[in-house]
């Protein structure tokens, strides 16, 4: 019972970040929830699995991968969540890098 919250939890915040990653800026409080989201991934294997899933698509939704160079995908993957992160405010980068 406990793995099914869990997952549902984890489902709600991978919606979020879907929804974030969308927006051409972030508010304040935004942001602030884009640095939880990502604090959550870096200590969940599976969750920033899902994620980069979420950041796959996006990039293809918005042309941000060459189509003839999917060999790069982690690095253009990188990107795509650099620029995510680059909507952040300098303090909150901070708190990522830590």
């Amino acid at each position: 019972m406990n793995n099914l919250i869990v997952n549902k939890k984890l489902m709600k915040l991978a919606q979020e970040y879907n929804f974030l990653g969308r927006l051409s800026q972030l508010s304040e409080s935004q942001q602030k929830r884009l640095v939880e989201i990502l604090k959550v991934a870096e200590s969940d294997d599976n969750f920033s699995e899902m994620l980069n899933k979420i950041d796959q698509t996006l990039a293809e939704e918005l042309n941000l991968l060459d189509k003839n160079s999917l060999d790069e995908y982690e690095s253009q993957r990188m990107n795509i969540r650099k620029s995510l992160v680059s909507k952040l405010p300098q303090d909150y980068r901070l708190v990522l890098e830590d």
